[in-house]
């Protein structure tokens, strides 16, 4: 390389070499597996929370109810443990064949809350 004979590999022919998926049973040439597509993958999700109250009777007749309760519900509220690189959602990967299973987008997690008011007459 220094005296001008070759040429250096362009560094996206080196990552596409190295990092392309490919059948390399199929095609050697064309591609490798390397460790750096390979994660453990450990995730506790906080999946659904809800916290109710139901009154007194003698509270829920002052609005002339027999019976009053209150409820606050999340859902998908995060991740109380995430071995993804960059917290990444580990959820996000798509496919099920083995060539399919990759990271293809990085949408978060998307939390929901509802509230509910449960009456009585």
């Amino acid at each position: 390389m220094d005296k001008g004979i070759i040429e250096p590999t362009h560094a996206g022919l080196w990552h596409g070499r190295n990092n392309a998926w490919v059948n390399v049973a199929s095609a050697p040439e064309q591609g490798v597996l390397n460790d750096g597509w390979f994660k453990k993958l450990n995730y506790i999700a906080l999946r659904d929370v809800s916290l109710s109250y139901s009154f007194p009777v003698n509270i829920a007749s002052k609005i002339g109810a027999k019976g009053l309760s209150l409820t606050a519900a999340g859902h998908n509220l995060g991740y109380l443990l995430n071995s993804m690189p960059n917290k990444e959602n580990p959820e996000s990967v798509r496919g099920t064949r083995s060539g399919e299973f990759r990271i293809r987008n990085y949408d978060g997690t998307t939390a929901s809350f509802t509230f509910t008011i449960n009456a009585q007459f």
